[in-house]
């Protein structure tokens, strides 16, 4: 797969996987500010059905990274939210691995594992994206699972939740 193809494929496992929650697809935020920034996907998980429950909600970011070129870029680091996540591939993660202390910058990660893998399974043998037929794979998502290699600890959010809220309705799905 190239560079875009695993974009793409990332993308729609993570849509596969979140089909029942509800999220946003490139969120921009501060339109129009010399400060906007756009987040690939936010989701929101209000506490409960109640008033204080959906206001006490957690918004989550994901970013997603293809390779270790995207993820050094200065974009797709917009990290201001409850809970801030990247999504890339076990190649991706293991190459940056040792380079970044994840707790501390308060960013957790998930990756694609096949069917029936666990995430060390993965780690010790990561899939060779580059090798794989992406028509093939986008085929087959059901047999991909996106598991979180790792947690991320719950932050203060920046961004009030009526202004994450309203982003995400004005970007559509």
């Amino acid at each position: 797969m190239t560079r875009s193809e695993i974009t793409t494929f990332l993308n729609e496992l993570f849509e596969h996987h979140h089909k029942n929650m509800c999220y946003a697809k490139e969120v921009t935020f501060n339109y129009g500010m010399q400060d906007m920034f756009r987040v690939d996907y936010v989701t929101f998980k209000p506490r409960n059905q109640s008033v204080s429950g959906i206001e006490q909600g957690i918004v989550t970011a994901y970013e997603i990274k293809s390779c270790l070129d995207d993820y050094k870029s200065k974009n797709g680091h917009n990290m201001f939210f409850d809970k801030n996540y990247y999504v890339m591939t076990m190649e991706t993660l293991v190459a940056i691995d040792a380079r970044v202390k994840w707790l501390d910058w308060g960013r957790g990660c998930y990756v694609p594992v096949p069917q029936r893998w666990t995430v060390q399974q993965e780690r010790e043998t990561p899939t060779k994206f580059g090798t794989l037929d992406f028509k093939a794979e986008m085929q087959r998502l059901a047999r991909w699972d996106l598991v979180c290699a790792i947690k991320t600890k719950q932050q203060d959010r920046n961004i009030p939740l009526s202004t994450c809220l309203f982003n995400m309705l004005r970007s559509g799905k």
